[in-house]
């Protein structure tokens, strides 16, 4: 029979699983997508709820029916509207879920110690989806997203999983089997287990927690290395540059007489073709002591300026057609490490082609549109690169510096994409970042 408190009991359910959700997923789509969904999911939910609830009398098969409608209708929802990839995902749908059964654990223990009653499993279950909500906003969100943002490992995020959902297991082995809270005569020592199974994943999560916080001070550690070599590279790219102007400088001032008295020569002569040529060649001369205007951006353009020479001078054939704003509100020297480092990494594949009847080329490209930095570099290569999933294994002894996983994350945190491909002996990374 359906009670007004049953309904409301629903609701509160309901509504403090889509607050769970919104605590720990980051969404990557709008808010004019995301409130329309949580309503639609909200609807289908509590009618899915109030029909099993009319024709299933079996407790246990009623919350087997009610799991199994959340997690057809919340998994691909969140897989629509989260940010994460799916093996974060795992990790927060099985945190939401102990989060979920905890809560329905104290409702329902209140409910039972109150004599059954529906309104004391609203307030208290109520009460704890607040506190948690409250909690994971207040001491654990930002500790949470940061972590998830700068962590990509595959199996330490299923390892993570793992544990969790062992939580989850035992929690529902515990207030479920072999037969419901409701049915149970050995309610002391059911809510002895239970309480002492709920500080044993306070602990675990308390220890996950510390974890986080010494991955992300090794993360943070391995940023600022990288930052100081970022900055190191930056000045000897702007040494190298001025090294060469200076040459160049020297040598046409020392030939400045030599090449001033050839043009009179010419001129006095009427060889007015051999001046003209002349005049040419030397103007082609002095165009090697400026930088080359690759794009607005100075540090961008300095740092391709010194990886194109470099790749020119390994006889690659280079285009480069890049559009970066002189301002952008992302950081100048990091985005040009970027762009150095996927050249570079370009020049390195190049050198492994042993073939010398291959072609080999390298094509930079960017353009800026309307807040978003398109990148792609494409670059000819070998057809034994080996990838780590979404990502090319480095072939270096010894890889150092920027790799492919920090550009990924640097996309990421730019909320944008990162893609590397090989076909046809073409080597792509495309590169989006919303600024």
């Amino acid at each position: 029979m359906l009670t007004v408190s049953r309904i409301i009991l629903y609701i509160v359910t309901i509504a403090g699983a889509g607050g769970l959700i919104w605590c720990v997923t980051e969404a990557r789509r709008s808010i004019t997508y995301v409130v329309p969904i949580g309503l639609a999911v909200f609807g289908i939910s509590f009618v899915a709820a109030l029909f099993a609830a009319m024709y299933i009398h079996d407790e246990n098969i009623y919350y087997s029916a009610i799991a199994t409608i959340s997690l057809v209708t919340l998994v691909p929802v969140m897989l629509y509207i989260s940010k994460d990839p799916w093996y974060k995902l795992l990790f927060e749908l099985a945190t939401q879920a102990n989060a979920f059964l905890i809560t329905m654990y104290v409702g329902k223990s209140f409910g039972v110690l109150f004599g059954n009653n529906e309104w004391a499993d609203v307030g208290f279950r109520a009460l704890s989806f607040i506190i948690i909500i409250l909690m994971y906003k207040t001491f654990l969100k930002d500790r949470f997203r940061s972590f998830a943002n700068q962590y990509n490992s595959v199996y330490g995020w299923l390892f993570l999983f793992i544990v969790t959902i062992s939580f989850t297991v035992l929690f529902l082995s515990i207030q479920y089997f072999p037969v419901t809270l409701a049915q149970r005569t050995d309610v002391k020592l059911f809510t002895t287990v239970m309480n002492f199974a709920i500080v044993a994943y306070t602990i675990t999560y308390i220890a996950l927690v510390a974890l986080f916080n010494r991955i992300l001070l090794s993360q943070k550690a391995k940023a600022e290395v990288q930052a100081a070599e970022l900055k190191m590279d930056y000045w000897k790219a702007q040494i190298a540059t001025q090294e060469v102007l200076i040459n160049n400088t020297r040598k046409i001032k020392h030939d400045m007489r030599h090449h001033d008295a050839l043009l009179v020569d010419c001129i006095t002569n009427k060889e007015y073709d051999k001046a003209l040529k002349y005049l040419q060649e030397h103007g082609a001369i002095i165009d090697q002591i400026t930088i080359k205007q690759y794009c607005e951006n100075y540090t961008v353009n300095c740092l391709l300026s010194t990886y194109i020479r470099k790749a020119e001078n390994a006889g690659i054939q280079v285009e480069c057609q890049t559009q970066v704003p002189k301002e952008l509100q992302i950081d100048d020297l990091r985005l040009a490490s970027i762009f150095a480092n996927l050249v570079e990494n370009a020049i390195e594949a190049c050198d492994r082609i042993k073939d010398e009847s291959v072609h080999k080329f390298i094509n930079i490209s960017s353009k800026y549109d309307n807040g978003a930095l398109k990148i792609l570099v494409e670059n000819s290569s070998n057809d034994d690169v080996k990838f780590d999933g979404p990502f090319p294994i480095s072939q270096k002894a010894n890889p150092s510096g920027i790799g492919t996983k920090t550009i990924y994350e640097f996309a990421n945190r730019y909320n944008g994409l990162c893609e590397y491909t090989l076909e046809n002996g073409v080597f792509s990374a495309r590169l989006l970042l919303v600024v």
